[in-house]
């Protein structure tokens, strides 16, 4: 399953980017525990969407995706960035993110 978004990028407190296309792609959860994540259910490949437009997303940055609310916050759903960032010849990105359910990052 997956689905797109326009995101913003955040990296301690800081916004590097807005209105970001993103695709979310849930992870298997073998997947995610061959990479060390610890929840499976969570853990998503995100991908960017404009062609020759790869932005700068780095390990531990936030994605906030506006259009989906955390039902348990009430606030947009929040993401955060584990691995290493896969670019791909600066023109496209692929990153691991989970999210972040009942949570708000500091």
């Amino acid at each position: 399953m997956s689905f797109s978004s326009l995101c913003t990028i955040t990296r301690q407190g800081t916004t590097i980017a807005v209105n970001v296309p993103l695709r979310f792609i849930n992870m298997s959860p073998r997947a995610v525990a061959e990479m060390g994540g610890a929840s499976p259910y969570n853990s998503y490949w995100v991908e960017s969407e404009l062609l020759g437009f790869a932005p700068d997303v780095r390990t531990s940055d936030h994605i906030t995706d506006p259009a989906n609310i955390d039902p348990k916050t009430g606030n947009p759903t929040q993401y955060t960035v584990f691995g290493n960032p896969q670019p791909a010849d600066r023109t496209m990105l692929r990153v691991m993110a989970e999210k972040l359910v009942g949570k708000v990052p500091a």
